[in-house]
């Protein structure tokens, strides 16, 4: 989401006035604060799924501009490139704060969900997340679907039951049960032990590292990419049109059917974010652009050959369409954000 050059202009008043001898920020001008709540009532759609009415608007972007100075404070260098300032300001910051505000009325910890295809910047959103809720004084705790991964030599064993389970990543490569305790203990406030994923073990097959110790946190991200996903009518895989000329439909089907083992899992969710892409095959980019990032830290990652023949058999699998179309219209949904090619922010509803 690109804010429009007035709005930057009055938010940056407020990060420029940051004087670092005197420690704090100056107030935004009455003018600019009228600029930022003008633009804010062009999209009720977005207020409205950031659980803000015109009537609390005015308190809403106080605080966003509130939490804004803590990350200035916190990071300047995020609050520093026009994009960065956006995204923060269009969906992060309001996010987070209706996040602490849904907690604290339901005093207990909070799971929110997040499910989008690969590369949409699940985890990107969730560590962000992170840091602005402990920004805001409460504990927040972000991990993934794939933490939850079968080691390496158990999927090697489903290979032998089956042996279309050739990758990690699709129904049936995850430990359920070891991720259906997790989220009742958390959801219990207890401390429970996480387990942690290398993506880039055994040339990228990965394998589980060990375990993490957690505290009890108030809140809880947990993403992936079919994360909440429920199975779909037989006649709507049936009916999907494939470009790809290895797509199975048994194997599609028996994947669809494989969903419904993962439903009491999503029941732990509290809440569910959807990050649309309007064109999934984005994801495909986005997942070679990952892996060379990986292949330049030192890891060991796939390559380009290796990153098609992954993604695309995620989407035999669960052919993205149909699934992510489905999401828009049910009601345990309770926020679709849309993203372009760059995965920049658009439509919040």
């Amino acid at each position: 989401m690109i804010l429009p050059n007035s709005v930057l202009a009055s938010l940056g008043e407020l990060v420029r006035g940051w004087n670092s001898d005197r420690g704090e920020f100056q107030l935004i001008s009455a003018g600019n604060f009228q600029v930022v709540l003008d633009w804010e009532l062009q999209d009720l759609q977005r207020l409205k799924g950031l659980g803000i009415s015109q009537e609390n608007l005015s308190a809403a972007i106080t605080a966003r501009l509130e939490l804004l100075k803590l990350v200035a404070k916190h990071d300047p260098n995020q609050v520093s490139l026009p994009n960065a300032l956006a995204n923060l300001w269009h969906l992060t910051l309001p996010l987070a704060l209706q996040l602490v505000i849904s907690q604290k009325w339901q005093n207990s910890p909070l799971i929110q969900g997040i499910v989008g295809v690969q590369g949409s910047g699940k985890s990107t959103l969730a560590q962000s997340l992170k840091v602005l809720i402990e920004l805001l004084g409460l504990s927040c705790l972000a991990f993934s679907l794939d933490d939850l991964y079968k080691t390496h030599s158990d999927r090697l064993k489903l290979q032998v039951i089956d042996p279309k389970l050739i990758w990690r990543g699709i129904p049936g490569t995850h430990d359920l049960d070891l991720g259906i305790n997790i989220l009742q203990r958390l959801s219990q406030a207890k401390a429970t032990e996480i387990p942690r994923f290398d993506k880039s073990a055994f040339n990228g097959a990965g394998d589980r590292l060990g375990y993490e110790s957690v505290a009890p946190v108030d809140i809880v991200i947990f993403e992936g990419w079919f994360v909440g996903m429920r199975s779909l009518p037989e006649a709507a895989i049936l009916g999907h049109r494939s470009n790809d000329p290895d797509f199975d439909q048994d194997f599609a089907l028996d994947m669809n059917r494989a969903l419904d083992s993962y439903f009491p899992l999503w029941q732990l969710l509290d809440r569910l974010i959807v990050l649309y892409a309007n064109d999934y095959s984005w994801s495909l980019d986005w997942r070679k652009e990952a892996e060379r990032k990986m292949a330049k830290s030192g890891k060991l990652g796939m390559s380009d050959r290796q990153v098609e023949e992954f993604v695309k058999y995620f989407w035999r699998a669960l052919p993205p369409q149909p699934y992510f179309d489905y999401l828009l219209h049910q009601d345990y949904v309770d926020l679709v954000v849309k993203i372009d090619r760059d995965r920049h922010f658009g439509a919040i509803y």
